[in-house]
């Protein structure tokens, strides 16, 4: 996904494609929660979600750094990628624990209202 990212990104925007990333990752997400076969998890995990986390990958993050740092850019790409693992560190533990105890759709309504939070906290 890096190349078409950055075209994207380079054509739209920095606030349109992360926008566009966001609809993608919160429509593949409220979908799963109906979901019942697993041509369905393949389609909305391995295509829909999988296609929006792209746009918000590794390319971004070096977009936003070359354009907004003109000094340390290194260390704001470092910070970025530590705050990626970072949240997969904190975050996985604590899905994987709450699928087991309480099923995935549980887990998953979790991760939908964290997801709803980022666009009010980021728009303020």
């Amino acid at each position: 996904m890096g190349p078409f990212a950055a075209a994207l990104i380079n054509r739209f925007g920095v606030r349109t494609t992360a926008i566009s990333s966001l609809a993608l990752i919160s429509s593949g997400l409220a979908l799963s929660l109906a979901m019942t076969q697993v041509w369905q998890l393949i389609l909305l995990w391995g295509v829909v979600v999988g296609f929006g986390t792209g746009l918000t990958a590794l390319v971004l993050g070096a977009t936003i750094a070359t354009r907004w740092f003109s000094t340390r850019r290194g260390l704001v790409i470092g910070l970025l990628t530590a705050s990626s693992a970072t949240g997969q560190l904190v975050f996985m533990p604590l899905l994987a624990t709450i699928a087991e105890d309480a099923g995935w759709r549980a887990a998953l309504v979790l991760l939908c209202g964290l997801l709803a939070l980022a666009p009010a906290r980021s728009c303020s």
